[in-house]
């Protein structure tokens, strides 16, 4: 059996091919996902510890009075933040099966 080592452009080729689109839908946020870059962190002698991804987000989030806003409303600073607090267990569920355990959300686009 030849072991080859997959590439961080294969990895997310293989995410976007398997996963798809996540569909996000809590009280707070509702939504789609798309992955646009996953990087599988790997530490020699030990097993992956974790991997980052870069995501684009399209959808609403709840305001503090119970309303649904579109991401645009709200400054983006703020909204990343708010993302990487709530998305990051969510994501990591969708990509533990390809040897990731834990992701840290790096860049995230907005779509309107």
């Amino acid at each position: 059996m030849v072991h080859k080592e997959v590439s961080t452009r294969m990895y997310g080729k293989l995410v976007r091919q398997i996963v798809g689109d996540v569909q996000i839908d809590t009280p707070d946020i509702k939504g789609v996902v798309t992955f646009n870059r996953v990087k599988k962190n790997e530490i020699q002698g030990f097993r992956v510890c974790g991997g980052e991804v870069d995501i684009t987000f399209k959808g609403e989030i709840c305001s503090s009075r119970g309303v649904f806003y579109d991401v645009n409303r709200f400054r983006p600073v703020k909204i990343r933040k708010y993302l990487r607090r709530n998305l990051e267990k969510t994501l990591s569920m969708h990509i533990r099966p390809f040897g990731i355990s834990s992701v840290q959300i790096k860049n995230i686009k907005f779509e309107s």
